[in-house]
């Protein structure tokens, strides 16, 4: 019988470990970024965003794209 010809099973035996390894590779690759990623959002919580918002508002003033009163109700609605 040719159904149980001992070289067609070498075949499905090396896809499978080719898999379970890619599998296995993939997982580590996604949890080394996801840890990384996860460390970034944490050190960025330390600043509040507000404080970015307010250097902008400043710049925009030194740079004569807002006037005067613009500045300071936009530093009002931000504080």
């Amino acid at each position: 019988m040719k159904a149980f010809n001992s070289k067609k099973a070498v075949s499905p035996l090396v896809a499978t470990f080719l898999l379970v390894g890619f599998a296995l590779i993939m997982g580590v690759v996604v949890m080394a970024v996801g840890g990384d990623y996860l460390s970034l959002e944490e050190e960025s919580e330390e600043e509040p965003a507000s404080v970015d918002l307010i250097n902008i508002v400043d710049t925009c003033k030194e740079k004569g794209a807002i006037t005067a009163d613009e500045h300071s109700a936009l530093k009002e609605k931000l504080s």
